[in-house]
Order: C-alpha cells, then sequence, then structure tokens
C-alpha cells in the first residue's frame, strides 16, 4: 500500500488526535520492510494464503499494544 501524500506532524495544538501517532508506526513498520520481513519469515507456517498477511497483523497488534495508557511505563518497570 503506497500514500499518495504524506501526513504533516506539527506542535502548534491544532488539530490533534490522540490516535495520530498510530498511523505513523503503521507506515513506519510498512516503510522499513518490517511488515514485509515478518510476512516473509511466517508465510511458510500457513496451509494456504492467508486472509490477512502475518506481518500487518503483528504491526497492527505491536501499535495496538504501544498505544494503550501507561504501556511504556509498565514496560520499563518490568525490565527494571
Amino acid at each position: 500500500m503506497t500514500r499518495s501524500t504524506r501526513p504533516v506532524v506539527t506542535a502548534d495544538g491544532t488539530g490533534i488526535v490522540s490516535h495520530a501517532g498510530a498511523a505513523l508506526l503503521r507506515e513506519l513498520a510498512d516503510q522499513t520492510g518490517l511488515t514485509q520481513g515478518w510476512t516473509a519469515a511466517l508465510i511458510d507456517t500457513y496451509k494456504g494464503l492467508p486472509v490477512h498477511l502475518p506481518g500487518r497483523v503483528l504491526a497492527d497488534l505491536a501499535v495496538t499494544l504501544g498505544r494503550r495508557p501507561g504501556a511504556g511505563r509498565a514496560h520499563a518497570q518490568s525490565f527494571g
């Protein structure tokens, strides 16, 4: 999936939505090849073609878990 326009990120305080960074994280995973790499590594574990590509599912899961309130704090506490 390619985007025709790039998002513009500003810190001026207008038009803010709390989940705007989630879309950027998802796009970062796509642009860096992370989702394609995960799919390539896992596609042989399926008997047929999957309905949803495993790399996209894992990227969505990571973004979803990362958006939870206090997710970074809980992670930091678990590792000292």
